[in-house]
């Protein structure tokens, strides 16, 4: 890591690959470039050179504190395919060298190659790296286990709260008509004996039987 005196024009080089291969940086929507250490971040205007070599400047003016800097590229930020890359340990910025503050600087050239696939690998491709030998179609079948044994019944639950009164129904048809009721009459008749006998259909108590002026009143 290069050791730089702070306030001087720092020239940058860095090419981004992703597994060995250059990155289609010209294609992005978006880009942006910043110098990050521990207390600050600035970000920096920059060229391509071919597809995927940034060339930038951290200019002296813009240099506020002492410290290891890395180089953070932004592809797509807030987009889809968005992705970040970092640069560790790109340069240190010290308070003073021993050398002459006067002589230029030179460029700092830095790599950056990125192991993660730009799409991510899938979970039957990472089962291909582990030794599965199966088609995809196998691989999801695999994955499926036969089907478990019906737990326990859980415990009842609590009473639920009493619910609203419902609507009123509507009037329900009217019922056939009964029957006519028949009044069953007591009978009287007189023996030889001229004794008058009542003949009812249930016990009648004596105090139903009252005798006014000569005549017999009955009570029912």
């Amino acid at each position: 890591m290069d050791t730089i005196r702070i306030g001087n024009d720092i020239p940058l080089q860095w090419t981004v690959k992703r597994g060995g291969e250059a990155v289609d940086l010209a294609g992005a929507v978006t880009l942006k470039v910043w110098a990050v250490a521990a207390m600050t971040r600035h970000e920096l205007s920059f060229s391509l050179t071919g597809a995927n070599i940034i060339r930038c400047t951290f200019r002296g003016a813009d240099q506020r504190y002492c410290g290891n800097y890395r180089l953070l590229l932004i592809v797509n930020d807030g987009l889809n395919n968005m992705y970040a890359v970092d640069s560790a340990d790109a340069f240190r910025l010290v308070p003073v060298t021993v050398n002459d503050a006067s002589a230029p600087v030179n460029l700092v050239e830095l790599t950056s190659d990125i192991l993660i696939p730009a799409n991510g690998y899938s979970a039957y491709e990472i089962a291909l790296q582990h030794g599965y030998a199966g088609t995809e179609e196998e691989w999801l079948a695999s994955l499926i286990g036969p089907q478990g044994e019906q737990g326990p019944e859980g415990p009842e639950g609590p009473e639920g709260p009493q619910g609203s009164q419902g609507p009123e129904g509507p009037q329900g048809p009217q019922g056939e008509r009964g029957a006519d009721g028949t009044v069953i009459w007591p009978r009287l008749r007189v023996r030889p004996t001229m004794h008058l006998v009542l003949d009812t259909q249930e016990q009648v108590s004596t105090d139903r039987f009252e005798l006014v002026d000569g005549h017999l009143k009955i009570k029912f």
